[in-house]
């Protein structure tokens, strides 16, 4: 398993948060560890595929991603 830290544009509040983490948790292979205002911390199989629908379950929420970073653990 892989943790990204991904950098997100757009989220204002406690509702963008809330519909960020339900985009993520309806991704197979993805599990949200931490969703704040403007970042979400993500543990994933790290595959370029899952990482991007990621990006587009993001996109499709509204919002962007300005950075997606490997954490190491």
């Amino acid at each position: 398993m892989h943790t990204h830290r991904l950098a997100i544009a757009g989220m204002s509040c406690d509702h963008c948060t809330r519909v960020v983490r339900s985009a993520l948790e309806a991704l197979p292979d993805v599990s949200p560890a931490e969703v704040r205002i403007g970042s979400a911390l993500i543990v994933s199989d790290g595959s370029d595929t899952t990482l991007d629908r990621v990006r587009q379950a993001i996109e499709e929420a509204g919002y962007s991603i300005t950075t997606m970073a490997p954490v190491e653990r």
